[in-house]
């Protein structure tokens, strides 16, 4: 599911047309609790599945979602956080280039960003370091 929303080849209303048509059928409930978590997530502007993983961890323990694949100081940067001024860039040996990557950065940091690099891997492998480079969950106050 979380794929098929990436690519766009489903979207949210009609997932939930498709629940709402078969109540009752095997599954339903479970693509149901999927439809409930992936709702508010911006699955569909990811461009890869570590994004999309990224999302759900952090959700998970609470830190805000950020904004995803955005122009910052006229270059895309994969998880921003305005108000902190921070990136992370999800690097893999497919997507990323050390050049570009690195005058991508220096003209983020030339604007006054906090750009952190991890290893697409380490999303599914560690993700307590994509945790530690995101801004800490907010805490309400009562």
């Amino acid at each position: 599911m979380r794929e098929a929303l990436r690519v766009k080849a489903l979207t949210g209303p009609d997932l939930w047309q498709v629940l709402a048509r078969y109540p009752g059928r095997r599954g339903v409930a479970r693509l149901r609790e999927n439809a409930v978590r992936y709702a508010h997530l911006p699955i569909d502007r990811t461009r890869s599945d570590p994004e999309a993983v990224a999302l759900e961890i952090l959700d998970a323990v609470g830190i805000r979602i950020p904004l995803v694949n955005v122009k910052i100081a006229g270059e895309e940067a994969d998880l921003v956080w305005v108000p902190e001024r921070r990136i992370i860039e999800l690097d893999s040996r497919g997507f990323h280039h050390p050049a570009e990557d690195a005058r991508k950065q220096a003209v983020w940091e030339g604007n006054g960003w906090h750009v952190s690099r991890l290893p697409t891997h380490a999303v599914y492998d560690r993700p307590d370091q994509l945790i530690a480079l995101a801004p800490p969950p907010s805490r309400r106050t009562s």
